[in-house]
């Protein structure tokens, strides 16, 4: 017999303005503009109120479902197993060219492998391991989809006495038809100017902590010190390159208020005006993560974990009310992605994409180490209980840890499946799941529903504002 109709589980409620909700469905993608009295219907399950002409339109959009909620998690559930083939089709590579770094920053993830900075090892990848890797890489472009750009990763990928590995990985890619991306502090760019530019390294990752005061305060160079002045300049050498550098700020209630000093530099020299240049605001993370343990007390005044910690909400927050518009406008927030496809859908149409993992880690990322190991999960990097495979001087996966990373998706967790975010949240981060509560498996929604709320109401009001 058929269910009865009713609400389904996974309408998304936006109020927008005073008379007016957007509605999201979950495991449609649906996006509609409707009144706040059917709004409120819909949400108690009062479809009495309804007129049949709308009941119809809400129950072809997926509103209105003769479904039980069992039914609808285990619709959810097969479009994430769906998704989930499909992403696991995909490959990603990056290589971890050494274990080493010139930065002593007090809240680096990687400290518990490199003892707090002083014991890295110096370990580098060698010729033979880059060949390697990149015959493992031209087979697995036989019989999956490959990413066309492979990220450098460390440590400090780009030191400058590594130059000569760096620039061999480059130039044995490139003829392999791949481009290139850093991840990187910038501090020595200037010796790679070489492979700089369109179809080498064409993409970096940088990151600013705040002012200059602030930023060589956390940022410092292990013999040099300060380090704010080298690095603008290498952003701007970068550009001058027409390499693409997205500077991510680390922010905290601490020197949050201190990034004015960098977003007037950036205007002072127009880079938000060039297609070179983004810059974003991600909050810093304290914890870290060693090979027996979680570790959540890094030390240090400036490293005093939850008391001056900020969630993506707290940041949306100092960034809506303490930031003056044309500032705004320079420095992208958590998740911007949402609100940049919210647009595309309200002047074009369109759904909202959807996906059954957070991050490449659980979709076919390999990252090569200087050890000869092969890693999923850039957080987790040299540390054994994270590693799924070697490839040199053999090749071959850890079946069961390459299981365990790639059956974490949102519909093997009980708490996701049945939210009606899943579908646009993945589950969030695992690294941060296992840090902050405990297990690889949890969920982590890091103020997930806050920020989809405001992207969605922020991106709805500015396309109604250029109508």
């Amino acid at each position: 017999m058929t269910n009865q109709l009713r609400s389904s589980d996974y309408t998304i409620f936006v109020k927008v303005d005073d008379d007016n909700y957007l509605i999201i469905h979950g495991y449609t993608g649906s996006i509609d503009l409707i009144s706040k009295n059917y709004a409120h219907a819909l949400r108690i399950n009062d479809l009495d109120k309804l007129p049949d002409s709308i009941k119809k339109r809400l129950q072809s959009r997926g509103y209105l479902t003769h479904k039980n909620s069992s039914e609808e998690r285990n619709v959810v559930r097969i479009i994430g197993e769906t998704i989930h083939k499909k992403e696991l089709s995909r490959r990603y590579f990056m290589f971890l060219v050494a274990y080493d770094c010139n930065f002593r920053c007090p809240y680096c993830y990687e400290s518990a492998i490199s003892e707090n900075g002083s014991g890295w090892k110096g370990e580098v990848l060698s010729k033979a391991m880059i060949d390697k890797a990149f015959s493992i890489i031209s087979s697995e472009s036989e019989r999956t989809n490959i990413r066309n750009s492979i990220t450098l990763y460390g440590g400090e990928p780009l030191l400058c006495k590594n130059k000569n590995i760096v620039e061999y990985i480059v130039n044995k890619g490139v003829d392999y038809g791949y481009t290139f991306s850093a991840i990187t502090n910038g501090y020595e760019l200037h010796h790679f100017n070489k492979i700089l530019g369109k179809g080498k390294l064409n993409v970096l990752q940088i990151t600013i902590d705040g002012n200059e005061r602030i930023h060589n305060e956390r940022r410092r160079h292990h013999l040099n010190g300060d380090t704010y002045k080298q690095i603008l300049k290498n952003i701007a050498l970068a550009i001058d390159n027409k390499v693409k550098v997205n500077v991510r700020v680390n922010v905290d209630k601490e020197n949050i208020k201190q990034i004015d000093g960098f977003l007037e530099h950036i205007k002072s020299n127009k880079w938000e005006n060039s297609e070179y240049f983004r810059c974003y605001a991600q909050p810093v993370q304290f914890q870290r993560i060693s090979s027996e343990q979680i570790v959540t007390n890094c030390g240090g005044s400036s490293c005093a974990d939850s008391e001056i910690k900020l969630n993506k909400a707290q940041l949306f927050d100092f960034i809506e009310k303490e930031l003056d518009q044309d500032k705004i406008n320079i420095i992208n927030v958590p998740d911007n992605s949402i609100k940049t496809r919210l647009k595309e859908i309200f002047n074009h149409g369109g759904n909202l994409q959807m996906r059954s993992v957070f991050c490449s880690a659980h979709s076919g990322l390999m990252i090569f180490d200087p050890r000869g190991q092969i890693f999923s999960c850039w957080e987790f990097v040299g540390h054994q209980f994270s590693t799924i495979g070697n490839y040199y001087p053999n090749f071959s996966f850890n079946d069961e840890n390459l299981k365990k990373w790639n059956s974490r998706t949102f519909y093997n967790i009980n708490s996701c499946v049945k939210c009606k975010y899943a579908l646009f949240c993945g589950g969030g981060c695992s690294a941060k799941a296992l840090i902050e509560n405990g297990k690889l498996e949890n969920s982590y929604c890091n103020s997930f529903q806050a920020i989809f709320q405001r992207s969605v109401k922020s991106s709805y009001s500015e396309f109604l504002s250029k109508k």
